[in-house]
């Protein structure tokens, strides 16, 4: 049996490029997961999950082999760009150029994350978000690193390290 890929699933974010002049409707936000998923189909790609709010859209799908996430990417957005200005919110309706995400999910987190995205409206009303997924990045990866300083004197080594530096047990 040959070596099989493994299958790569991603969350997409995509912000709307001018939410109170062209929002996603509710109207839209109902519309938009069957109509990513066949599109997404037509790409070789399986969608997973799609959700979203006026200001954004959520999709999270698995990557087909013999394409990038990129080019995946840039035709759905063209895709969804032209049906929600055909028969959704506005005729003038863009995604952000700014502010893509994608980030990579574990098989595992398959179903917590589509239930996420489907309830992203509940989760919005409710506080109950996830940074990582909601385009802001995880609190602890927004701190500072650590400024560097120097080693230190002999004194201020550990007397654990200071044995193993030694070849001491």
């Amino acid at each position: 049996m040959p070596n099989e890929a493994p299958k790569v699933l991603v969350h997409l974010y995509w912000p709307v490029a001018d939410a109170a002049a062209a929002p996603l409707t509710p109207d839209a936000l109902q519309r938009l997961p069957s109509y990513v998923t066949r599109y997404a189909e037509t790409l070789g790609a399986k969608v997973q999950g799609v959700g979203g709010m006026e200001d954004h859209l959520h999709v999270l799908l698995t990557l087909p082999k013999n394409k990038t996430l990129q080019s995946i990417e840039d035709e759905l957005q063209r895709a969804t760009q032209r049906f929600l200005r055909d028969v959704g919110s506005s005729r003038s309706f863009l995604w952000a150029s700014a502010g893509n995400r994608a980030v990579g999910v574990s098989p595992w987190d398959r179903e917590t994350v589509a239930d996420y995205l489907t309830d992203n409206v509940a989760r919005h009303a409710s506080g109950d978000l996830w940074a990582e997924l909601e385009g802001e990045p995880a609190p602890d990866a927004a701190a500072a690193p650590p400024a560097d300083k120097p080693a230190g004197t002999d004194e201020e080594i550990p007397e654990w390290l200071r044995k193993a530096m030694k070849g001491e047990a």
